[in-house]
């Protein structure tokens, strides 16, 4: 079981390592940090995606899935760091997909594009007011097809 864990935390390990992101909140490195997840379709390219600042990991289920859900409280600002490896060239963007749980299934609820850095590396904050369960992922736009992170998933409230 240690043995399944092992790369994510090696990719967490690594991705706080990384400088700070273009925000302006703060330089020091995150707190608390969870649900690292990567996926790569078509190619080579990877996507990982992390939730950082939520105040424990739950294993909970929501929409008929079991899951460690990292939870946040009401009126959450959840916020993410990712990578994209190997960097695109140029200026590029990563689409981030929240999804609520209805009760049957996860149904979108909102996204935002981000502007990638040289590094590779993303970083964003997502305002969640809603009280519920949901999904995060994150997907390279412009490539085809489009590489896109594993599910991170979020309990607020």
């Amino acid at each position: 079981m240690a043995g399944r864990w092992l790369p994510l935390l090696v990719i967490a390990a690594l991705l706080s390592a990384c400088g700070s992101s273009s925000s302006s909140s703060s330089s020091s490195p995150p707190q608390n940090t969870s649900s690292t997840a990567s996926s790569s379709s078509g190619g080579s390219t990877t996507v990982t995606l992390q939730l950082l600042g939520g105040t424990q990991n739950l294993n909970d289920m929501a929409c008929g899935k079991q899951e460690p859900f990292e939870d946040y409280p009401a009126a959450a600002q959840v916020r993410y760091t990712g990578m994209v490896t190997p960097t695109p060239s140029g200026r590029w963007k990563v689409k981030l997909k929240l999804k609520f749980c209805n009760g049957k299934s996860f149904v979108d609820t909102a996204s935002q594009k981000i502007v990638g850095q040289p590094s590779g590396r993303f970083d964003g904050l997502f305002p969640v007011t809603k009280t519920g369960y949901y999904s995060l992922r994150a997907e390279l736009e412009g490539a085809t097809p489009k590489p896109e992170s594993d599910k991170v998933y979020l309990k607020v409230g």
